[in-house]
């Protein structure tokens, strides 16, 4: 996480020089007003998010991005057969204003809403042990976005938000049981602050407007 949040710092202080020959002229060139992006920190988590903008008006954009996770998670005992996955969706909607630039080239902050749904399954001995998760979280983002040769996307950004439990279903053996406070959700490797409460948001994505 912390080379994702100097690469994104790097990315507003070098941005001058980045832009030099890369800036859009709305008088010398088309205005693209669409953008297809996909996150490439994504395939860490074996998940993929995929990204659509589209230009409303010269500063303002909606984005949406649709992300697919499957994190399995195994424990390093050769003979154990602990296993435990993780399976869902994301669906995020961005506005997003831009501070610099033109269209969607440059500097924006934004809000957005998100969706999540997840479901963890794991085995632990003999006890089968089904998570059932959703929640809805509301947040904010600070990004950069760069147009290079009026075609090439590559935006970075970073955010904080909070997701409000809408959903947490526990059940051991098809039976459904009591959580605890200290329940681990989503297994090891992934934060239960992901689905549920403050969770940070960052990622740098390639893409290209049309």
């Amino acid at each position: 996480m912390k080379k994702i949040i100097s690469f994104i710092f790097l990315s507003y202080v070098l941005s001058p020089v980045l832009l030099a020959q890369t800036k859009l002229n709305p008088k010398a060139a088309p205005q693209k007003i669409n953008g297809i992006k996909i996150n490439i920190l994504s395939p860490a988590y074996n998940a993929i998010t995929l990204s659509y903008q589209h230009l409303l008006y010269p500063y303002h954009s909606f984005q949406f991005t649709f992300t697919h996770l499957e994190f399995a998670a195994h424990k390093s005992l050769v003979f154990s057969s602990n296993e435990s996955r993780l399976v869902g969706q994301n669906y995020t909607l961005d506005y997003r204003y831009n501070l610099t630039g033109f269209g969607i080239n440059g500097t924006y902050i934004g809000a957005y809403s998100r969706l999540m749904n997840y479901e963890r399954n794991s085995k632990e001995r003999a006890v089968l042990t089904q998570h059932i998760m959703s929640s809805l979280g509301f947040g904010f983002v600070v990004g950069k976005q760069f147009l290079f040769k009026n075609t090439i996307l590559l935006d970075t950004w970073f955010g904080l938000g909070n997701q409000i439990n809408l959903k947490s279903e526990t059940i051991k053996n098809g039976l459904k049981v009591s959580s605890t406070e200290d329940e681990d959700y989503t297994g090891k490797g992934i934060s239960n602050s992901y689905i549920f409460g403050s969770t940070v948001r960052a990622g740098i994505s390639v893409g290209f407007a049309f």
